[in-house]
C-alpha cells in the first residue's frame, strides 16, 4: 500500500481544479503543497517521489504540453511535461509512464528521463527502464532543477576512422608512444550527455612524406633547432636563405627514419627574417620544405 500522497501545510490554501485541457495540478497564489519524504505525488502519468520533504510553492503547477519552450534537437517522446514554475533543489525520483503511440519511433528499451535544468538539457543516464509496464524512473536526483521533461534516448554511432601516427605523438604537452592493440575502444560524450563505449575500426598509417615538424625557439637569438620527421633514412640539403631568397649557407645532412633534431648556429647572422630550406633526396619522400625564422 502506498504511503500518504501528500500533506498540505499552509494557513490559507486551496488547490485549483485540474484543467480540462492539460493541467495536472496547480498550487494557488498564497498556497503551499508539501510532499513527505519517500511518499508519492501522482499527477496523471507522472509520479514525484522526493527523498526528503519537498515544498511546492504557490503558482507551481504541472501540465502536459505540446511543445517545449526550450528548444532541443534530440528526438524525444511525444508525452511532454512542464512545471509552470521550475522546481529547484529537488532530491528524489521522477517516474514517467508512456504509451506505445508516444514513442515517436524511439527504441523503447533505451528510454531515459530527459529534462531541462534551467540552462541545459540533461539525460539521466542511470534511469530505470521498464518496457513491460511502460515507464521510466529516474535515478536518485540530487538538488536538481527541473523545468520541462520527457523521455529520450542516446544516439549511438559506429565510428570508422583513420589516423596518422609515427612512433610517438604529443598531446596536451605530454608525449605518448603509439603501440596500437586492436580492437580499440573509446568513450564518446555528446552535447546531450550521452556516452557510449564503442569499437573503433582503426587504421594506422605512416606519414606520407618527410616534413619539418617544428622550429624552436622562434624567434631565436644565438641558435635554433629544426625538428624534421623523415619517413626513411636519407640524405638531404639544409640551407639558410635571406628574405630575398639568397642562399647564405648550405650543407648536406643525414636524416634517420623518424624524428631528427638539427641545431643551427645563428650567431653570425644579423637581426631579421630568414628561411630554412630542406630538400630531401629520397625517391620515397622527395620534396622541398621552407619555414620562416626570425633572428632577434
Amino acid at each position: 500500500m502506498k504511503k500518504n500522497i501528500f500533506t498540505i501545510l499552509t494557513l490559507v490554501i486551496f488547490i485549483l481544479p485540474i484543467s480540462v485541457r492539460a493541467q495536472f495540478f496547480s498550487v494557488a497564489t498564497g498556497g503551499q503543497l508539501s510532499v513527505k519524504a519517500n511518499s508519492q505525488l501522482s499527477a496523471e502519468r507522472v509520479e514525484i517521489s522526493p527523498s526528503s520533504n519537498y515544498l511546492f510553492n504557490d503558482n507551481t503547477g504541472l501540465a502536459s504540453i505540446n511543445s517545449f519552450t526550450n528548444f532541443t534537437s534530440l528526438p524525444h517522446t511525444t508525452n511532454m511535461y512542464a512545471f509552470n514554475s521550475s522546481i529547484s533543489n529537488y532530491s528524489g525520483k521522477l517516474k514517467v509512464y508512456y504509451t506505445d503511440s508516444e514513442l515517436n519511433s524511439l527504441a523503447e528499451g533505451n528510454l531515459l528521463l530527459y529534462y531541462f535544468n534551467g540552462s541545459t538539457w540533461q539525460l539521466d543516464r542511470n534511469s530505470i527502464n521498464d518496457s513491460t509496464q511502460n515507464f521510466v524512473e529516474s535515478s536518485m536526483l540530487d538538488n536538481t532543477t527541473i523545468t520541462e521533461f520527457a523521455l529520450a534516448n542516446c544516439i549511438y554511432n559506429t565510428v570508422d576512422t583513420a589516423i596518422t601516427v609515427w612512433g610517438s605523438f604529443t598531446w596536451n604537452n605530454n608525449t605518448y608512444t603509439t603501440t596500437p592493440v586492436l580492437p580499440l575502444t573509446a568513450t564518446f560524450l555528446n552535447q546531450y550527455g550521452c556516452d557510449s563505449v564503442v569499437t573503433i575500426n582503426l587504421t594506422v598509417n605512416k606519414f606520407s612524406s618527410t616534413f619539418i615538424n617544428s622550429i624552436f625557439p622562434n624567434p631565436c637569438s644565438n641558435a635554433v633547432n629544426v625538428e624534421v620527421i623523415s619517413t626513411t633514412p636519407q640524405m638531404a640539403k639544409l640551407s639558410i636563405m635571406d628574405a630575398l631568397g639568397n642562399i647564405l649557407s648550405s650543407k648536406r645532412i643525414v636524416l634517420l627514419m623518424g624524428k631528427n633534431q638539427l641545431p643551427i648556429n645563428m650567431t653570425t647572422y644579423s637581426t631579421g627574417v630568414y628561411f630554412i630550406k630542406l630538400i630531401c633526396e629520397s625517391e620515397d619522400s622527395s620534396g622541398t620544405f621552407i619555414r620562416r625564422i626570425i633572428k632577434q
